[in-house]
């Protein structure tokens, strides 16, 4: 088994990963997809997302950046995911969006990528 270890900025503790064939539920369903929000904002403020009152955006430092997100996909690789959905708020709003997709299609083991946004 391969085992890989990697400092976070987020967090102080290395992280030690070893390699298992799927992630698995308590219920032993697999899961080979991962759902990632790479940002909060968006240019539309649609009422089941975000409400008028009541939302505070995080501060740009504490959302991951594209090497934390491109390292959360390759971890999640080594675990058996093979899909990847960007969301956001609107992740068309995010600089770094094209570097981040590229990111992950040199993933190995990763076939499938979205984008979910609202096209504005």
């Amino acid at each position: 088994m391969e085992e890989v270890e990697q400092q976070y900025t987020h967090s102080s503790v290395a992280q030690r990963v070893t390699q298992v064939p799927q992630i698995k539920d308590k219920f032993g369903r697999t899961f080979n997809y991962l759902r990632i929000a790479i940002n909060e904002k968006c240019n539309l403020r649609c009422i089941y997302c975000m409400p008028e009152k009541g939302i505070s955006f995080e501060p740009q430092n504490k959302l991951l950046t594209r090497e934390e997100v491109i390292r959360v996909i390759q971890v999640a690789a080594k675990l058996g995911v093979n899909k990847i959905r960007f969301t956001g708020g609107e992740p068309l709003l995010r600089k770094d969006l094209v570097e981040l997709v590229s990111g992950a299609a040199e993933t190995p083991g990763i076939d499938s990528l979205n984008l979910t946004t609202n096209g504005v």
